[in-house]
Protein backbone atom coordinates (compact mmCIF):
# COMPACT_ATOMS: atom_id res chain seq x y z
CA UNK A 1 0.00 0.00 0.00
CA UNK A 2 1.66 3.15 -0.79
CA UNK A 3 2.03 6.49 1.02
CA UNK A 4 -0.48 8.55 -0.74
CA UNK A 5 -0.05 12.17 -1.86
CA UNK A 6 -2.81 14.65 -1.18
CA UNK A 7 -2.71 17.32 -4.15
CA UNK A 8 -4.43 20.40 -5.03
CA UNK A 9 -4.08 21.46 -8.44
CA UNK A 10 -5.30 24.86 -8.60
CA UNK A 11 -5.35 26.99 -12.22
CA UNK A 12 -6.56 30.30 -13.33
CA UNK A 13 -6.84 32.43 -17.08
CA UNK A 14 -9.03 33.06 -19.56
CA UNK A 15 -12.31 31.06 -19.45
CA UNK A 16 -11.84 29.49 -22.84
CA UNK A 17 -8.78 28.71 -22.50
CA UNK A 18 -9.69 26.97 -18.94
CA UNK A 19 -12.69 25.41 -20.08
CA UNK A 20 -10.69 23.69 -22.70
CA UNK A 21 -7.81 22.65 -20.30
CA UNK A 22 -10.79 21.04 -18.19
CA UNK A 23 -12.02 19.10 -21.09
CA UNK A 24 -9.09 17.70 -22.06
CA UNK A 25 -7.62 15.97 -18.79
CA UNK A 26 -11.55 13.92 -18.44
CA UNK A 27 -10.79 10.13 -18.58
CA UNK A 28 -13.99 8.53 -18.00
CA UNK A 29 -15.86 9.47 -14.47
CA UNK A 30 -12.47 10.44 -13.69
CA UNK A 31 -12.45 14.38 -13.74
CA UNK A 32 -7.93 14.60 -13.55
CA UNK A 33 -6.19 12.22 -15.61
CA UNK A 34 -2.87 12.20 -15.89
CA UNK A 35 -3.12 9.58 -19.04
CA UNK A 36 -5.03 12.06 -20.12
CA UNK A 37 -2.17 15.12 -20.32
CA UNK A 38 0.88 12.80 -21.54
CA UNK A 39 -1.51 10.33 -23.66
CA UNK A 40 -1.39 6.16 -23.33
CA UNK A 41 2.12 4.71 -22.51
CA UNK A 42 3.44 2.04 -24.81
CA UNK A 43 2.25 -1.03 -24.92
CA UNK A 44 5.23 -2.86 -22.90
CA UNK A 45 4.08 -6.47 -24.23
CA UNK A 46 4.55 -5.46 -27.84
CA UNK A 47 7.63 -3.08 -27.07
CA UNK A 48 11.01 -4.55 -26.78
CA UNK A 49 13.77 -4.12 -25.23
CA UNK A 50 17.39 -2.27 -26.37
CA UNK A 51 18.09 -6.04 -27.20
CA UNK A 52 15.37 -6.39 -29.00
CA UNK A 53 13.65 -9.10 -26.53
CA UNK A 54 9.51 -9.33 -25.93
CA UNK A 55 8.69 -9.27 -22.49
CA UNK A 56 6.46 -12.76 -21.64
CA UNK A 57 3.68 -12.38 -19.65
CA UNK A 58 3.35 -14.36 -16.28
CA UNK A 59 0.43 -14.53 -14.17
CA UNK A 60 1.51 -15.13 -10.82
CA UNK A 61 -1.75 -15.14 -8.22
CA UNK A 62 -0.01 -12.61 -5.33
CA UNK A 63 1.14 -10.26 -7.80
CA UNK A 64 -1.66 -10.80 -10.21
CA UNK A 65 0.01 -10.40 -13.85
CA UNK A 66 3.25 -8.86 -14.87
CA UNK A 67 5.60 -8.78 -17.17
CA UNK A 68 9.13 -10.54 -17.17
CA UNK A 69 12.14 -11.19 -19.07
CA UNK A 70 13.70 -14.43 -20.33
CA UNK A 71 16.10 -14.30 -17.29
CA UNK A 72 13.06 -13.85 -14.83
CA UNK A 73 13.27 -10.56 -14.16
CA UNK A 74 9.93 -8.63 -14.17
CA UNK A 75 10.12 -5.60 -17.14
CA UNK A 76 9.83 -1.95 -14.96
CA UNK A 77 9.62 -0.60 -17.77
CA UNK A 78 5.90 0.84 -17.01
CA UNK A 79 7.57 2.18 -13.69
CA UNK A 80 10.36 4.10 -15.05
CA UNK A 81 7.40 5.69 -17.83
CA UNK A 82 5.05 6.84 -15.18
CA UNK A 83 8.00 8.27 -13.16
CA UNK A 84 9.60 10.52 -15.77
CA UNK A 85 6.27 11.45 -17.50
CA UNK A 86 3.70 11.09 -14.24
CA UNK A 87 6.18 11.73 -11.40
CA UNK A 88 4.04 9.32 -9.43
CA UNK A 89 3.51 5.43 -10.18
CA UNK A 90 -0.47 5.30 -10.52
CA UNK A 91 -2.85 7.50 -11.87
CA UNK A 92 -4.98 9.85 -9.55
CA UNK A 93 -7.75 8.63 -7.99
CA UNK A 94 -10.64 9.99 -5.55
CA UNK A 95 -10.40 13.25 -8.12
CA UNK A 96 -12.91 16.07 -6.99
CA UNK A 97 -13.13 19.53 -8.92
CA UNK A 98 -13.77 21.78 -5.20
CA UNK A 99 -13.99 25.01 -7.04
CA UNK A 100 -14.77 26.32 -10.77
CA UNK A 101 -15.74 29.54 -11.95
CA UNK A 102 -15.54 31.85 -14.43
CA UNK A 103 -11.77 32.19 -14.51
CA UNK A 104 -10.61 29.66 -11.67
CA UNK A 105 -10.86 25.98 -11.53
CA UNK A 106 -9.57 23.83 -8.64
CA UNK A 107 -9.14 20.12 -8.55
CA UNK A 108 -8.25 17.52 -5.53
CA UNK A 109 -6.76 13.98 -5.71
CA UNK A 110 -4.66 11.20 -4.76
CA UNK A 111 -1.42 10.12 -6.46
CA UNK A 112 0.81 7.30 -4.83
CA UNK A 113 4.05 8.17 -3.37
CA UNK A 114 4.90 11.41 -4.98
CA UNK A 115 3.12 14.88 -6.33
CA UNK A 116 2.54 15.03 -10.41
CA UNK A 117 4.78 17.39 -11.00
CA UNK A 118 5.98 15.92 -14.39
CA UNK A 119 2.34 15.99 -16.04
CA UNK A 120 1.64 19.38 -14.32
CA UNK A 121 4.50 20.68 -16.52
CA UNK A 122 3.18 18.98 -19.82
CA UNK A 123 -0.22 20.04 -19.26
CA UNK A 124 1.14 24.09 -18.73
CA UNK A 125 3.26 23.39 -21.78
CA UNK A 126 0.10 22.48 -23.23
CA UNK A 127 -1.38 25.60 -21.82
CA UNK A 128 0.95 28.19 -21.69
CA UNK A 129 -1.87 30.96 -21.17
CA UNK A 130 -3.15 29.62 -17.96
CA UNK A 131 -1.22 29.63 -14.42
CA UNK A 132 -0.81 26.43 -12.72
CA UNK A 133 -0.28 26.20 -9.07
CA UNK A 134 0.47 22.68 -7.20
CA UNK A 135 0.04 22.03 -3.60
CA UNK A 136 0.86 18.49 -2.16
CA UNK A 137 0.97 16.89 1.12
CA UNK A 138 2.71 13.85 1.18
CA UNK A 139 2.18 11.31 3.75
CA UNK A 140 5.39 10.07 5.94
CA UNK A 141 6.02 7.02 8.07
CA UNK A 142 4.73 3.60 8.17
CA UNK A 143 1.88 3.55 10.70
CA UNK A 144 -1.00 5.90 10.69
CA UNK A 145 0.26 7.09 14.47
CA UNK A 146 3.50 7.98 12.88
CA UNK A 147 2.04 10.01 10.05
CA UNK A 148 3.43 13.63 9.83
CA UNK A 149 3.20 15.82 6.77
CA UNK A 150 5.62 17.34 4.40
CA UNK A 151 4.88 20.09 1.95
CA UNK A 152 5.50 20.84 -1.59
CA UNK A 153 4.19 24.13 -3.01
CA UNK A 154 4.92 25.22 -6.74
CA UNK A 155 3.97 27.22 -9.37
CA UNK A 156 4.50 25.79 -12.39
CA UNK A 157 5.33 27.48 -15.35
CA UNK A 158 5.71 26.63 -18.79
Amino acid sequence: MPNWTTNTLMVSGSPKVLREMAESVKNGDNPFSLEKITGPEPDWASTPNEDGELPTLVVDPPMSECLTWANGEQDMRWREWRDDNWGTKWDTCDTEVVHESKNDWQVEFLTAWCDPEPAIRTLAKKFPSLKFRLYAEHECGSAPSDYTYCYAYADIVS
